[in-house]
């Protein structure tokens, strides 16, 4: 309100009194809106990612298992290991 007072008595040009209330219209309505939706975005999709990355450490742990048991020595334990360690990047996720 001080930016009105100062244009009635002629202190403030009109460019600033419309940059002012440009920012407070900002401030006030588009930024809240825009925080909102993108919010509600990052809420939607982080659940939707944890439960694909659990899906898929699920699915990974389930051919882990299934191996067939003819595959032995130094390339089961190569193969189990590098599952396991590319599994731990799901863990992130969720």
């Amino acid at each position: 309100m001080i930016a009105i007072e100062m244009i009635l008595t002629g202190q403030e040009p009109v460019r600033a009194l419309k940059k002012e209330l440009d920012r407070r219209l900002v401030q006030s309505i588009c930024a809240p809106l825009t925080l909102g939706r993108l919010h509600a975005l990052q809420r939607r999709y982080d659940g939707e990612v944890s439960r694909i990355a659990t899906d898929t450490a699920d699915h990974i742990q389930t051919i882990v298992n299934q191996l067939d048991s003819s595959i032995r020595g130094q390339g089961r334990t190569a193969l189990e290991q590098a599952i396991k360690t590319q599994n731990r990047g799901y863990s992130s996720l969720m």
